[in-house]
């Protein structure tokens, strides 16, 4: 509020005012008092000299004597306002007249003050319609903004749109380009992706002048401005490529285009950088900040895309390989089809609203929609990559084991679940120091990852307003026993330890599980279903204990679950220690 005053005083110091009297020494009185304040100010003595000199003079407030010669103030109002859309105009007379200071306002007078003028009344109500002219001003502005805004968020759900339409790479590479090229009307833009075996850039797909002469072009590690931005993660503004030593030439001496601005903005999945996406424009110094912010929105989205893309393509792949070697198939189909469903709902739910209403939604609330969008969509990238985990640990016998520094281990898997546990407000419990054991750190991440992101999900109880309290530690174990001596009747692998192995836990505060729930937990494609309700599926423990089940007995380990129906659970690994 205090920074809106502050502007309004601003603005109304440059406020420009046209006095319209035919008493000059009244009008140059009314100068002195109101240049004094800082306003500009002009006279006009006459209904014509009014009209001309509002031509040239952007008077903002007109101060019109009802009594001219020849005609009326009041008649001057239409014929101002036509000429000077949102002028406002306060009528002064020296006939205090009820019927007059009616009709002035009823034609349009913003004010209406009587001779001799109170100076205090005469500033306030100049006051007023400088505020009621900065108000207007900032209205016209903001909805200026939003309507931009909303051309923009339009655009880009309709890329969105495009992109969640196709899995086919080249569909995705011409969505992404063209929606670019709409959003800012350039010359010509292209995506470079890295190819892994010789981390060269390879122009992928272009559009614009001269598209088929530089698709398929590769460049080496660093070289050019694409590659530049692939090589350091960073994007970049270029406002002259004449006055940049990174510049590739090659392109304008083989296309003919004379490309000055250019955009670089690279593509990312997580931590990796797979590509660039380059918009580029004959005019020099053409982009600006905010076309980089909103080309960084839609890179995202298309990183992901493509990178769903590649991973849809591995996905076939792998199933064909799979459907050979693995009657586990059709569990497996069952249950990717109901994982996928669940977070693809919201997101087909939100793009529909957002493509059918998006000019009318504030913007507070089209970001909850992208928000949650985008919150779904990592929850589909996260289940296809526990299943790219699950069919590469069938491919490896045995895995060298290393020692491990779990304390690293643990926060990188806390790093991965960081939007779970901001939104759910998790407490966190940890111990002061880890033991020494032996594993393979990826896999053992993985683990962390799925107890974790289990006990983030069921743990607290929504209907006490309890927030998830999630306890991680760890006991000595040696064949099949705790510590304290106890046997674990939950363990699910039958093979019993010669060595002294430790057993890592994490304890939530959930409603806890019965007996048959325990039971069929760890199986392979296999959920907790409500109860009654006659079908295997429902509570998502299934495909990601399955994953823990296999890493851990492939790092000649153990996996059970403790639990009481309400008392919460507690869901264990065990690892080998490292000895000496």
């Amino acid at each position: 509020m205090k920074n809106e005053k502050t502007n309004a005083a601003h603005k109304r110091r440059e406020g420009r005012i046209l006095i319209v009297d035919d008493d000059v020494d009244f009008a140059l009185s009314l100068v002195d008092i109101l240049e004094s304040r800082g306003y500009q100010v002009e006279i006009a003595h006459s209904a014509q000299a009014a009209q001309e000199k509002v031509q040239d003079f952007d008077a903002q407030v007109a101060l019109l004597d009802v009594r001219l010669r020849r005609t009326s103030g009041i008649d001057l109002i239409a014929s101002l306002e036509e000429i000077r859309p949102g002028i406002l105009c306060v009528t002064m007379t020296a006939y205090a007249a009820m019927d007059t200071a009616i009709e002035a306002i009823r034609r349009g007078a913003y004010d209406y003050l009587q001779k001799p003028l109170n100076i205090q009344y005469l500033l306030a109500s100049l006051e007023r319609c400088f505020e009621k002219l900065w108000l207007e001003s900032e209205k016209d502005a903001a909805e200026k903004t939003l309507r931009q805004r909303n051309r923009e968020l339009g655009l880009l759900n309709r890329v969105g749109r495009a992109l969640n339409s196709t899995l086919e790479l080249s569909q995705v590479l011409v969505a992404v380009l063209e929606g670019v090229r709409r959003l800012l009307n350039i010359v010509a833009c292209s995506i470079w992706l890295i190819e892994p075996e010789t981390n060269e850039l390879v122009c992928q797909q272009t559009i614009g002048p001269h598209s088929e002469v530089v698709r398929g072009w590769r460049l080496a590690p660093g070289e050019g401005l694409a590659g530049w931005v692939a090589h350091s993660g960073e994007s970049l503004i270029v406002p002259d490529t004449q006055a940049d030593e990174r510049y590739f030439e090659k392109v304008d001496q083989q296309t003919g285009l004379a490309l000055r601005s250019v955009l670089g903005i690279p593509l990312r999945v997580k931590d990796n950088v797979i590509g660039v996406l380059q918009v580029t424009d004959s005019e020099v110094d053409r982009f600006r900040p905010a076309d980089l912010a909103l080309v960084e929105a839609l890179a995202a989205s298309a990183a992901s895309a493509i990178d769903n893309a590649w991973l849809v393509e591995s996905l076939r792949e792998r199933t064909t390989e799979l459907q050979a070697r693995n009657k586990e198939l059709d569990a497996y189909a069952h249950t990717v089809a109901h994982d996928l469903k669940g977070p693809l709902g919201p997101i087909v739910g939100f793009a529909q609203v957002l493509a059918e209403d998006y000019a009318t939604i504030p913007p507070q609330e089209a970001r909850r929609y992208l928000y949650t969008i985008a919150q779904n969509g990592r929850k589909i990238g996260s289940i296809i990559d526990e299943l790219l985990l699950m069919s590469g640990l069938r491919n490896i016998e045995t895995i060298e084991m290393e020692p491990l520094d779990m304390a690293s281990i643990v926060g990188e898997a806390q790093q991965r679940l960081f939007y779970e546990i901001e939104e759910s407000q998790a407490e966190i419990l940890l111990p002061d120091a880890w033991p020494a054991a032996l594993g393979y750190g990826p896999w053992v991440e993985e683990v962390w990852v799925n107890y974790l992101s289990n006990g983030i999900k069921y743990g607290g109880r929504p209907e006490e307003n309890t927030r998830p309290r999630i306890k991680l530690g760890f006991d000595e174990w040696a064949n099949g026993r705790t510590a304290n001596g106890e046997p674990d009747t939950d363990a699910i692998s039958d093979s019993q330890f010669a060595h002294s192995s430790i057993r890592f836990w994490v304890r939530d505060n959930g409603p806890g599980l019965t007996p048959d729930e325990r039971a069929r937990l760890f199986t392979p494609f296999t959920r907790l279903g409500p109860k009654g309700g006659g079908e295997d599926y429902v509570r998502g423990y299934g495909l990601g204990l399955s994953i823990v089940r296999r890493i851990v007995e492939k790092l000649g380990g153990q996996v059970g679950v403790e639990s009481k129906v309400g008392a919460g659970s507690m869901f264990w690994f065990t690892l080998p220690a490292q000895r000496g």
